[in-house]
């Protein structure tokens, strides 16, 4: 219960500010996988229709995003762009306090380090979390853009052969 009341006021707040991307199609009203990929195949095909050029397009998979997001830059990003402070950015804080992980190979077991990324894989808000972390991505690249929870689907008219940097040029900026 306790869960399902955090996740929805998280994107209460999300939503109230505007913050969370119409890029997105997971934790929109009135979007879902299917409004996503919908989105996706009409701007597909409105490109193959008007017979100017084609598309090309990545699909990335984020689905350990969550695992790997720099935890004090992610809790930077809630304190700044989605402007979560006092005691909710405390509790969201405490997940990551005091994580150890330590390797054991061989046998041999060194000493426990700190964990200075990522979410416990128990932890059911890390997709949220995460969620402001990849939110800004579709403001930083040129090509159309489309987002469902670990899936970002990216796409590009081309009608040049020069054309034809603009996807790898934007990879790159979402590699940085």
């Amino acid at each position: 219960m306790t869960k399902r009341f955090v996740r929805k006021k998280l994107l209460a707040h999300l939503e109230r500010r505007d913050l969370i991307t119409h890029h997105h199609h997971e934790f929109k009203d009135g979007k879902s996988c299917l409004t996503g990929l919908i989105e996706f195949n009409d701007q597909a095909t409105s490109i193959r229709l008007e017979r100017e050029g084609w598309a090309e397009s990545i699909c990335l998979d984020y689905q350990n995003v969550f695992a790997n997001v720099p935890f004090k830059r992610m809790l930077h990003k809630w304190a700044k762009q989605a402007e979560v402070t006092g005691r909710v950015l405390q509790w969201i804080r405490e997940y990551q306090n005091n994580r150890k992980q330590r390797v054991t190979t061989s046998g041999e077991s060194p000493e426990c380090r700190d964990v200075t990324s990522g979410f416990p894989q128990t932890f059911v808000h890390g997709p949220i979390l995460s969620l402001e972390y990849v939110n800004d991505l579709p403001e930083e690249i040129g090509s159309f853009h489309s987002m469902f929870a670990y899936d970002d689907e990216i796409m590009r008219r081309i009608k040049t052969q020069e054309g034809r940097k603009g996807i790898p040029d934007d990879f790159d900026k979402l590699n940085e």
